[in-house]
């Protein structure tokens, strides 16, 4: 299933921009037209010219490239592209016809062509959502203990002084001897309802981490949490000596901590952050160790709707 701010969360097209791009050979031809029937060339379509005298003119069909997909570019009309092939893993819809169209029966022409100087078949993009922060102020997120064993405290804070570049949220925890805790950070309105906002493909995570105690180490997961279960991710252990880590993870990479599912489809609002957690065992009374994060960002991509 994963193949992984506030509620005015943006459509994420940016990381997922799908890069179009075309090779177009000029007209060879200024035959007029008024089906594809009526050019001769089996490389040209009948481009439809509404703003001039002429029905249409015979135009060169060229390929556009869609990702790792690419369709050609002869349309008039939606219904041109319904044998198109969309085959990529965040679309399964019937491609469109975008550009300089005229639209009519069978459905209606986009706008924002592909280039190649006539309306051109396109495959849909995904359709998702991102949350993320990259100031990390103090009143922005809600940290609880989730598990802890022996003596153990901890503290947060919005730094500033050896950020990734920017502010991050520092967390400190302090332990006693055979001692453990994990610290769950959410941020409340990171939150995504599967049942009204649409069924989830995917989930993607990315953070940046740091142990910032000399001779140190910390360890940083991913967050989900739905129906008060909590869920997490592999552990990234960091090493002071390491710097700034850069780590992803993917929703099949989540597992419950207590038991349960995450429901993907027509679920509840689940709520989106991260882990700090550290340990000690013996050696001194009590050590600190410190985390920092960074750059943290949570994209979800809808499940496609069936046309």
């Amino acid at each position: 299933m994963w193949n992984l701010i506030n509620h005015s969360a943006r459509l994420l097209f940016p990381l997922f921009l799908l890069a179009i791009a075309s090779s177009c050979p000029p007209a060879q031809s200024l035959v007029e037209c008024d089906h594809e029937n009526d050019c001769l060339d089996d490389n040209q379509y009948c481009r439809l010219t509404p703003d001039t005298d002429l029905d249409g003119l015979c135009d060169e069909k060229c390929t556009v490239q869609i990702g790792d997909h690419s369709a050609q570019s002869a349309c008039n009309w939606d219904t041109d592209c319904d044998s198109q092939d969309c085959d990529n893993d965040t679309a399964d819809a019937s491609c469109t016809c975008v550009g300089g169209g005229t639209g009519g029966t069978g459905g209606s022409a986009g706008t924002g062509g592909s280039g190649g100087g006539g309306p051109s078949c396109t495959c849909p993009g995904p359709d998702c959502v991102e949350f993320s922060d990259e100031q990390f102020g103090l009143n922005d997120w809600t940290s609880q203990v989730v598990a802890k064993s022996g003596t153990n405290d901890y503290d947060v804070d919005q730094r500033s002084d050896d950020g990734n570049p920017r502010p991050y949220r520092f967390v400190s925890h302090i332990l006693g001897e055979n001692s453990s805790i994990w610290v769950a950070h959410e941020k409340p309105d990171a939150s995504y309802e599967p049942g009204s906002d649409g069924a989830i493909e995917s989930i993607h995570y990315s953070v940046d981490g740091k142990a910032l105690a000399t001779s140190r180490q910390a360890s940083l997961k991913a967050l989900a949490k739905q129906d008060g279960q909590w869920f997490w991710t592999t552990n990234l252990v960091l090493i002071d000596e390491d710097g700034w880590v850069a780590k992803n993870w993917t929703d099949d990479q989540l597992e419950p901590f207590s038991g349960g599912a995450l429901n993907l489809e027509d679920g509840t609002p689940i709520t989106f952050g991260f882990y700090t957690g550290a340990s000690h065992t013996v050696g001194v009374p009590e050590v600190t160790r410190n985390t920092g994060v960074d750059n943290w960002r949570v994209v979800i991509c809808k499940q496609p709707e069936i046309p």
